[in-house]
């Protein structure tokens, strides 16, 4: 188990836009899952921050319409920044990248955690890890490249305590 205390935090900024998640650890589970996937990218990535919204099926929808031509919900979506840098505070004591924003669906989510009998915890973690990959450059487009990130995302989430997600193919599309 990768030991993510010992290296800089990543940030991620939450906005929660359905109340539903206030329910849910998602303000440990997405700093968790983010920085392990990040840590595990690159344990010596300079300091990044990652913007995550906290939604429902209707707005991923409309996003999902906008940016992918899919009209119909999902369960995450990610957006890639760039090279983009800025100070956190006006003094500049320090300097984050900014990686990107993430939008989650709670209603996907759920739906899909009781289809294929995972926690909702795991699963979220899950789809943190899979867009936070997204973010810094993985794609599953080719076969070869979607057999790389599945091997990557295994093994990030191993890190964590949470089993292999593809193992019984229950999460390939």
């Amino acid at each position: 188990m990768s030991n993510i205390a010992d290296y800089p935090r990543h940030k991620v900024c939450l906005v929660v836009k359905d109340e539903r998640w206030f329910d849910t650890p998602i303000e440990d589970l997405a700093d968790r899952s983010i920085n392990s996937a990040l840590y595990e990218y690159d344990p010596k990535l300079d300091p990044c921050e990652i913007n995550l919204l906290a939604t429902n099926d209707g707005t991923i929808q409309k996003l999902n319409k906008k940016f992918r031509n899919k009209n119909q919900p999902t369960n995450v979506l990610s957006w890639q920044a760039g090279d983009m840098t800025f100070p956190d505070s006006l003094d500049g004591d320090q300097v984050f990248r900014f990686l990107g924003d993430i939008a989650v669906s709670f209603d996907t989510l759920v739906l899909e955690s009781s289809h294929f009998g995972l926690t909702l915890a795991n699963h979220l973690s899950h789809l943190l890890v899979h867009s936070t990959l997204h973010l810094v450059g993985f794609t599953h487009y080719q076969k070869q490249d979607e057999k790389i990130m599945e091997g990557m995302e295994t093994k990030i989430l191993a890190t964590m305590g949470i089993t292999d997600p593809y193992g019984d193919n229950q999460m390939r599309n």
